[in-house]
This record gives C-alpha cells, structure tokens and sequence, in this order.
C-alpha cells in the first residue's frame, strides 16, 4: 500500500512540474508579444534597451551584494572595492609597455572577470573588476583564460615573449 501512494504522489508532482513550465512558457510568450507590439507602436525603444542588456554587468558586484557579511558564493578569496591610486598614478587610460623575460606568464593584477578576448597579431584580453573599472592586457601571444571566467590576482592569464600593454578603460 506504502507503495501505491508513492506512486500517486510522483504521479502529481510530474503534473505540477509540466503545469509549471506551460505556466512559464505562456507568461514569456506573453511578455514577448507585448515587448513586440510596443516597440511597434514606438512606446518602447527597443535599440535603445538592446544597447543596455548588450553591455556586460560586473557579476562582481552582484556576488558582492548577495554574499554581504556571509561568504554564500565562494570564490576561493576575499575581494575587496580596490584603491585606485596607484592605477591611476601607474596605470592611465593609455597603453604602457611592461618588459618581460622570454616567454614569461602575465599575472593578473587584480581579480576580476574575463569579459573579452580579441586576437589580431596578438591577444588582448579585457578583464572587468569590482570597481566597473576594465584592465586590458595586449600583446599576449597565448592566452590561459576564456571569457567570462572569473581570475583572481596573481593568477596567470597568458604568454608573452618579450613585453605586454597594460591599460585602464575608466567606466
């Protein structure tokens, strides 16, 4: 008998989980439909929110604010808002040439998270930190990194062979 009401409660938990997601399937067709024919209609500027929701969010400062006082989401160290002074003293919004030995690890200065990668010649990986503040390193010639993974300070992120560019793109 224990095993037929077993039977009858997995039988209505599989009802309420295709009910769930029909419910859900119809509230996002209905919430597609309705962003369609107000961007029809000129109510909605629909450019203008693809624009914004394009643009990467620092995942930082969500982490940030959801763990508050309690570690919930590890990421394996304490991060903190970083001073900014000696990046902007050090480091302004132009390229500046770091030397290296041959074939040398580039060590990420501060932690954050990978947002973009471009290769050209070389690699430029853009690294997003807590303060909405962007570290690019270029002239990598291999990367140990891919995008949106998250990097902690001191981690290496790739090669160069005899010098990198460092710069800060200010939010």
């Amino acid at each position: 008998m224990q095993n037929q009401e077993i039977i009858e409660k997995n039988k209505k938990n599989k009802i309420g989980i295709i009910s769930k997601f029909l419910i859900n399937l119809l509230l996002c067709s209905i919430l597609l439909l309705s962003i369609c024919i107000l961007d029809k209609y000129n109510v909605l500027e629909i450019e203008k929110l693809k624009k914004e929701v394009s643009t990467n969010i620092n995942i930082l400062n969500v982490v940030n604010k959801i763990n508050g006082k309690i570690n919930i989401i590890d990421l394996g160290e304490k991060y903190e808002e970083v001073s900014n002074e000696y990046f902007e003293t050090n480091i302004g919004d132009k390229d500046i040439k770091l030397e290296t030995n041959q074939y040398s690890g580039i060590k990420c200065y501060i932690s954050g998270v990978v947002v973009k990668i471009i290769k050209n010649n070389y690699y430029e990986i853009y690294i997003k930190v807590l303060d909405d503040n962007t570290y690019v390193y270029g002239h990598i010639e291999s990367i140990d990194v891919n995008i949106y993974k998250y990097v902690k300070s001191d981690e290496i992120i790739g090669l160069s062979k005899d010098y990198y560019t460092l710069r800060r793109e200010s939010v």
